[in-house]
Parts: structure tokens; C-alpha cells; sequence
């Protein structure tokens, strides 16, 4: 996607990790994208291919990612996103990719398609999600799309490291007992905003003294503000 979000930062972070350990990894993303601006100062290698969620109809992108696969003898492939599963996974499978992994980093229930229960019985491999509530959603909408006990769930790490020694900046210091609440995240409809300014209307009310801070930038700016 041409976005920077937590699954882009996610997977930038991760090939990152283990090209420094030592691993054969390189990233296939579109050129027109946030996270392919980012990649170019970096070691990690790159593929170029525009993948859109109708791509799996394509069979000319879905031969040019098996052919890749192939080539580079992928023997795991870890993907972030329902559009890229789809072809993706699919060009993974008849390629003979041994580890098929879907990470699934946002805790909305997963559509009960035909397409969607292949992919989950017949294609992927392993399932991770970043919590368990994303754990919970992923099945919530069909039991038996996937084995619950198989999920695992591996949290979104921070590398302390990178704070220590940091300058700081206090953007805002709370006043006697004012209760502060806030948000950090694109401004999308999916980051939940709107129940924020719902909590607020609810302090507000009640007469309590509160701050709300937000950190992000999005489409949805002007109307939230």
C-alpha cells in the first residue's frame, strides 16, 4: 500500500531484523509506496510489483511471484496483508513454499468467503497475530476457517535501545488532576477516533476535567478536528 502504518513499519522492521542476522531476506512492494521510499536507504533487497486486491485474477503477476519464489528458492514467506495473501499466497503454494505465514496485525473479524476458507485451509501455513484479540476476531466469523490452537501470538516489540540517550521533549504537562487520554495513529477510520471524542463527550458531562492528545496525521484530520 502506498501508506506508512504499523503493519508497513512492522515488516520494514522485521526483513530489517533478520537481514542483520544473517538471513537471505529481501521485500516484494509497490514502487509507489511509503515503505519502498524508506527500503532505497537501506541493505534490503527489493522486488517492484504492484499487487492490488483483485491481483490473484491476474495470472501474469501471479507466474511472475511464483517465478520469484522460485528463483530465489523462498522457503519462507511472511505476509501482512488480505490483498497480498491472496496473490501472494496463492503464487507461494504453486511454488512450493514450504512456510506460508499470515500476520495479521489489525483485530477485525475476517470476512467467511469461499476464497477466504481456501486460503486459510489449503494455503497458509502458519497464522501470527499481534494480540489476542486479533487472535479471537480471526475465527470469529467461522470456528472451523482455522485452528485456534495453531495462532500464535507474538506482540509488536520496541527496541529500547533506541530511546536510551534520547533528547526529551515534554509536549504537554498535565494540570493538577486533569485526566489525560489520547490516540497515536494514522487518522483512519479503523484507528477507532471517533470513540475517543466519545469518551470525551462522556467526561465532559460529567464535569471532569480532561485533555485529549492526539499524534498522527490522515485523511480524517479536518473532520475529527
Amino acid at each position: 500500500v502506498k501508506s506508512w502504518g504499523g503493519g508497513e513499519k512492522w515488516h520494514f522492521d522485521v526483513a530489517s531484523r533478520l537481514h542483520r542476522n544473517g538471513y537471505d531476506a529481501f521485500l516484494i512492494i509497490n514502487r509507489k509506496s511509503e515503505l519502498y521510499n524508506r527500503v532505497q536507504e537501506s541493505p534490503l533487497r527489493v522486488y517492484r510489483i504492484a499487487i492490488s486486491n483483485l491481483s490473484f485474477l491476474n495470472p501474469f503477476k501471479v507466474l511472475r511471484l511464483r517465478r520469484i519464489f522460485r528463483e530465489e528458492k523462498v522457503k519462507t514467506i511472511i505476509i501482512n496483508l488480505s490483498s497480498d495473501l491472496k496473490a501472494g499466497g496463492i503464487a507461494a503454494k504453486l511454488a512450493g513454499v514450504k512456510n506460508i505465514i499470515y500476520r495479521r496485525g489489525s483485530a477485525i473479524p475476517i470476512r467467511n468467503t469461499p476464497l477466504n476458507r481456501y486460503l486459510f485451509r489449503h494455503v497458509i501455513t502458519r497464522v501470527i497475530a499481534n494480540s489476542e484479540e486479533t487472535k479471537r476476531t480471526i475465527v470469529q466469523r467461522n470456528h472451523k476457517l482455522y485452528d485456534l490452537n495453531k495462532i500464535e501470538v507474538i506482540y509488536n516489540g520496541i527496541n529500547l535501545r533506541e530511546y536510551d540517550g534520547a533528547k526529551k521533549h515534554i509536549l504537554f504537562q498535565r494540570k493538577d488532576s486533569e485526566i489525560i487520554i489520547g490516540n497515536a495513529g494514522r487518522l483512519v477510520k479503523q484507528k477507532g477516533h471517533r470513540l475517543l471524542i466519545n469518551v470525551a463527550e462522556i467526561l465532559r458531562d460529567r464535569g471532569l476535567k480532561f485533555r485529549v492528545l492526539i499524534a498522527g496525521q490522515g485523511k480524517l484530520e479536518t473532520e475529527l478536528r
